[in-house]
């Protein structure tokens, strides 16, 4: 009996042996997995942090160019409105302007029976200048 009883001392220390290595075997393996998962993460936020910079720089001049675009409308509406406004007043002139003209036209040109009435008077005038000088000669 004290032959089993060594064999299973000598057994249980084996086992005890090869607990303890695989604990300390599974340990390491777990530091190891532990110190690359810390690698990964501080990698992750490297990443994250380089895109976030890429991202805020892309944003910022996206912005600024819709900016520029904004402004650049903002003063072409501007210089539309002005341009809006100036040819109005020039309509405004020119239709003045015509109307003055016709005014004129009517006032100071001579229509069609104003010549009638002016042939007829220099007609008058000429038949009373022959009379004139009938009666001058007889």
């Amino acid at each position: 009996m004290p032959l089993i009883l060594a064999l299973s001392d000598g057994w249980q220390i084996a086992m005890f042996t090869l607990n303890m290595v695989s604990t300390i075997v599974l340990a390491i393996v777990l530091m190891w997995v532990k110190n690359r998962t810390s690698k990964i993460d501080e990698l992750e936020a490297e990443v994250k942090d380089h895109a976030n910079g890429l991202i805020n720089t892309k944003f910022g001049e996206l912005d600024r160019k819709v900016t520029d675009i904004l402004q650049r409308l903002d003063r072409g509406d501007r210089e539309f409105r002005t341009q809006h406004d100036r040819d109005h007043a020039l309509e405004l002139r020119f239709v003045n302007a015509v109307n003055e003209l016709r005014q004129d036209m009517t006032q100071k040109l001579a229509c069609r029976e104003d010549l009638l009435k002016l042939t007829d008077r220099v007609q008058r005038n000429e038949l009373a200048i022959a009379q004139l000088r009938q009666g001058g000669d007889a």
